[in-house]
């Protein structure tokens, strides 16, 4: 049994923001060489860490909200396809989300960023859709970012 589940209990559940990371881990992870190990190896660490979590379930859960997340990557533009330029500008972009998703996250302050002490005590029925939404909200923050930046690069040339 994991130290955690002998201090904690074994009602602890992944918060909704640990979820998204994993997410876009799966997703930065994927778009090098899609490894079926490390999502297994993950799942089985972070069940460890949240021993509520079902780790066949959360595995289906992750891999469910990244294929709904590979949708807004593909949205940016020269991300299609399996040549080199399309999966740097895809690892460019999940890097960027990933940057925007921690601006949209709760801050957690503490003993690594108090991960040992957040947990939701219940499982999180959504998870999968809030993921999407979350991405999406940081989505659309990188697109105001990077209108911005075009914009005072424009004027900046004027």
């Amino acid at each position: 049994m994991a130290l955690t589940a002998l201090v904690f209990g074994k009602r602890r559940f992944m918060k909704q923001d640990v979820f998204d990371k994993m997410v876009l881990l799966k997703l930065l992870v994927d778009n090098k060489n899609p490894d079926n190990q490390f999502l297994d190896e993950t799942t089985a660490l972070y069940s460890r860490v949240y021993p509520g979590e079902d780790a066949e379930l959360l595995r289906t859960d992750v891999v469910s909200a990244a294929r709904r997340a590979m949708k807004l990557v593909y949205g940016w533009p020269d991300t299609r396809g399996k040549s080199a330029e399309a999966q740097q500008m895809r690892e460019g972009v999940l890097k960027d989300l990933w940057k925007m998703n921690d601006r949209l996250a709760p801050q957690r302050k503490g003993i690594f960023r108090g991960a040992l002490f957040q947990f939701e005590k219940a499982p999180i029925k959504d998870r999968v859709d809030r993921c999407f939404a979350n991405l999406s909200a940081a989505g659309l923050l990188l697109v105001e970012v990077v209108e911005t930046e075009l914009s005072a690069a424009s004027a900046r040339r004027k």
